[in-house]
């Protein structure tokens, strides 16, 4: 079975930096469009939940290391 399947967070994570509400995502894009001078990403929150793995995903999706 494919977890993504079962979990409903997993098959509703936005795979796409678009796709993520926050008003952070135009600075990230303007990173990943030279992903040669791309800098180390730190995503810090005091409360889980926030989007940090998901915002990570989208960019190692987008960048196709997927």
């Amino acid at each position: 079975m494919d977890p993504a399947k079962i979990v409903w967070t997993e098959a509703f994570r936005p795979t796409k930096v678009d796709d993520i509400v926050g008003d952070f995502k135009d600075k990230v894009k303007k990173y990943l469009e030279n992903p040669a001078s791309c800098p180390h990403f730190l995503f810090y929150s005091k409360s889980p939940g926030t989007g940090k793995t998901t915002l990570a995903k989208a960019i190692i999706s987008e960048l196709g290391y997927t």
